[in-house]
C-alpha cells in the first residue's frame, strides 16, 4: 500500500479529494504511521481497520520482525498469535452485516453487533492463544525452541493481572468494560471467553455457533441461544467463578 494513503476515505471520498497527499516532507499517512514504529524496535503494532460498506477487511500491522533473527530474542509466537487475534476479529466482522457505528460514553466508536469489548477483544486474545498450541500439538506449525508456555500458565499470568485490577472494580459488568478502562477488556473478556466455552464444553462455540447467528437474533440474542443463560446471569457466575482458588479456575482450561 502506498506509504502516504489516508486512511480517512470516507471524508475523502466526500469532498471529493484524492486518497494521497503530494506533500510528502510533513505528512506521515496510515499506512506509514504502522511501518515507521519499526524504526523502534522492539514494537509492534496491529488493527482490523475495515468498514462493511467497503466491501473488504481491512488489516494493517508494522514489520513482523520476530520472524526474523533480532536481538531481543523475542519468539516468533508472539507475532503469530497477534496475527490470529486479528484474524478472529476479520471472522467476527464477517459474520456481523450491521453497518451501524455508535460512539460510547468514552468516546470510542464501536459496532453494537459485534458485542461488547471486553469480548471482542477477550474472545480473540483467548482463542489465538489457545489456537497456536492447538496448531502446535496437530504438528501444523513450527514453535521456537526458546518457546514452551502453556495454556493454562498464560491463562495463570493473565488472571494475577485480572486479580490486580479488580480491586478498581470489584463488582464489574463485562459489558461495561471499554477500551482505556481502568479493567483491561482484554484480560477480563479472555478469561471470560474460557469460561463460557467450557461452560459448553465447546472451544469453538463463538465463533463456529454464535457468530452465524447474530444477523437473525442480535449480539445478546444469539449469546443465549448457544450457552443458554443471558448476559448479566453470566456476568453474574463469572464474578462468582473468580472467587475460587486459581488452582481450580486453571481446570477449566485445555492442558496444552
Amino acid at each position: 500500500m502506498h506509504p502516504h494513503a489516508s486512511l480517512d476515505w470516507n471524508n475523502n471520498v466526500s469532498s471529493g479529494e484524492t486518497f494521497f497527499t503530494g506533500d510528502l516532507n510533513n505528512y506521515i499517512g496510515g499506512f506509514e504511521s504502522y511501518r515507521s514504529v519499526s524504526d523502534n524496535l522492539p514494537s509492534m503494532n496491529a488493527g482490523l481497520n475495515g468498514a462493511r460498506e467497503w466491501g473488504i477487511h481491512f488489516l494493517n500491522h508494522s514489520l513482523p520482525f520476530q520472524y526474523e533473527e533480532n536481538e531481543f530474542f523475542i519468539p516468533k509466537e508472539d507475532n503469530s498469535i497477534t496475527v490470529l487475534h486479528e484474524y478472529f476479529h476479520v471472522v467476527n466482522s464477517a459474520n456481523v452485516f450491521s453497518k451501524v457505528y455508535v460512539e460510547d460514553e468514552v468516546g470510542n466508536s464501536v459496532r453494537p453487533d459485534f458485542g461488547p469489548a471486553a469480548m471482542v477483544e477477550g474472545s480473540a486474545d483467548y482463542l489465538s492463544n489457545y489456537t497456536i498450541r492447538k496448531l502446535i500439538n496437530e504438528g501444523k506449525y513450527n514453535k521456537s525452541d526458546n518457546w514452551n508456555i502453556s495454556l493454562r500458565e498464560e491463562m495463570r499470568s493473565r488472571m494475577s493481572h485480572l486479580k490486580e485490577m479488580q480491586t478498581n472494580c470489584p463488582n464489574f459488568n463485562l459489558s461495561n468494560l471499554n477500551y482505556g478502562n481502568v479493567c483491561d477488556p482484554y484480560t477480563f473478556g479472555m478469561w471470560g471467553i474460557a469460561y463460557l466455552l467450557n461452560k459448553v464444553d465447546n472451544q469453538n462455540a463463538y465463533q463456529e455457533l454464535m457468530f452465524p447467528l447474530i444477523n437473525d437474533l442480535g449480539y445478546y440474542g444469539a449469546f443465549e441461544e448457544i450457552f443458554g443463560i443471558s448476559f448479566n446471569t453470566f456476568n453474574e457466575e463469572f464474578l462468582e467463578f473468580l472467587e475460587l482458588p486459581i488452582e481450580q479456575q486453571l481446570e477449566i482450561i485445555p492442558d496444552i
